[in-house]
């Protein structure tokens, strides 16, 4: 979830106060819009506040849980669109292809025009890594990783609300 690029009240959930705290606190270290071809095929296709359907971020366990998880996760190495190609074409249902056309419309043009024009540089550009471990930077300059965030954030966030609640 720290890795995704959400907006919360784009979520298609309902959150308790305290994780609307949380989830905002997170989502506001990382506002800045993605300019860059690098930052684009790094975001996260998945709860991005960038890419809505119908006002809504989306999310697919299946696609992501079959590696479509980043933007540059749907090109291969000489920058074609792996959907168009085998094995993608016939594992994917017609309702998961249709969730993904819909999902690539919902690229802002911005992007659509970086990726068209940048094509065979999309594989390079794009890190692959495991997304349970992250580094937040701050200011250019690398700060917490992973689970220390998440545990100094949680404590912090916990304090706050608990302090709020005994206002």
């Amino acid at each position: 979830m720290f890795q995704c690029n959400f907006d919360f009240t784009k979520l298609p959930i309902a959150l308790s106060d305290f994780y609307k705290e949380c989830v905002s606190t997170w989502s506001s270290l990382s506002e800045e819009y993605p300019f860059s071809l690098s930052d684009i095929v790094n975001q996260v296709l998945w709860n991005n506040r960038f890419i809505c359907i119908d006002s809504w971020s989306v999310y697919s366990k299946k696609l992501f849980d079959a590696g479509l998880i980043k933007n540059g996760n749907l090109y291969d190495e000489n920058g074609e669109f792996k959907l168009d190609k085998e094995p993608w074409r016939s594992s994917l249902s017609p309702v998961d292809h249709f969730l993904f056309f819909r999902l690539l419309n919902a690229f802002p043009q911005e992007w659509r025009k970086e990726l068209k024009l940048n094509r065979v540089s999309i594989y390079g550009n794009t890190q692959h890594q495991n997304l349970r471990s992250f580094t937040l930077c701050v200011d250019g300059k690398k700060s917490l990783t992973g689970s220390s965030f998440q545990n100094h954030c949680t404590r912090f966030l916990s304090l706050r609300y608990l302090a709020n609640q005994l206002e």
